[in-house]
């Protein structure tokens, strides 16, 4: 049996949540890379896309439609 109020099940939770907001952070510099490199080629229905999903916080949209737009412009 698992106890629940055991500390280093709480210090685990913790650093899972940090894990989570860490990744998270990462994701959103990453797609905002992308959006800054992606205004190189200015095609604005792509661009809307990937803000839309940025807006969202959906990461992996976002990439998505920023890989779609580099396929579209090379």
């Amino acid at each position: 049996m698992i106890d629940l109020n055991n500390k280093n099940l709480d210090a685990l939770m913790e650093s899972l949540n940090q894990q989570g907001e860490v990744g998270k952070a990462y994701r959103k510099a990453e797609a905002t890379r992308h959006i800054q490199e992606a205004l190189k080629w200015v095609e604005i229905n792509d661009l809307i896309t990937i803000a839309e999903a940025l807006y969202a916080e959906d990461f992996a949209n976002a990439e998505i439609a920023y890989h779609n737009h580099r396929g579209n412009t090379q």
